[in-house]
Formats: C-alpha cells, structure tokens, sequence
C-alpha cells in the first residue's frame, strides 16, 4: 500500500461523515512548535534532517502521538491533534513536511 494511500485512509477515517473540510499540504524548516486548532488534525508524512556529523536526533511529540527520528529521511505518517513540539540534539536544521486536514461545521 503506498504512502498516499495510506494518508487517504486516515483523512477519510477522521472525516466522520462530513462533509466540509479543507487539506493543505506545508513545509517548513526547523520548527520548534506547529499549532493545531482544534477542529484540525496534522499528518507528518516525511521528516528530513539536515547534514550532520556524528549521532543525530530529532524528536516530535503531540498529546496523541511521539517520536524519536534518528534516521536522515523519515517517511512514516503519524497522526497529531494538539499542538506539535520539536526538540534536537544539535542545531542542525531539519524540514517537516505535513498535510493538515481542518474540519468545517456546517
């Protein structure tokens, strides 16, 4: 199953049966924090860090999922409702590049 796939599923999955909503694609370099409303929800689809001598980590963490990265291209999708915090062992840059889906009332 490919990576969009995937991310279909899940959007499709946190929908329940709206019918309004809004997808936007982001990247951004070496974030400290991504706010999330909350009738939104994030996906980090790909995590790149930057070049780096010696070990390197970068970890993420909202109130429903957390991880650490060690690896230079990290394309694993996790879901986040809250607010999103990063932290690093150095001061190496990295980009996150995630979907957000913001859910609409009608």
């Amino acid at each position: 199953m490919s990576k969009s796939t995937v991310l279909d599923y899940m959007i499709q999955n946190d929908l329940l049966d709206r019918k309004k909503y809004m997808v936007s694609h982001h990247l951004v370099t070496s974030p400290k924090r991504i706010d999330v409303a909350q009738d939104e929800v994030i996906y980090i689809d790909r995590v790149k860090l930057g070049k780096t001598s010696g070990a390197y980590w970068l970890e993420f963490h909202s109130a429903t999922e957390s991880r650490i990265v060690e690896i230079k291209n990290y394309e694993q999708i996790t879901r986040h409702k809250g607010h999103i915090y990063f932290s690093n062992s150095n001061v190496d840059s990295y980009q996150i590049s995630y979907v957000k889906l913001k859910l609409i009332k009608e």
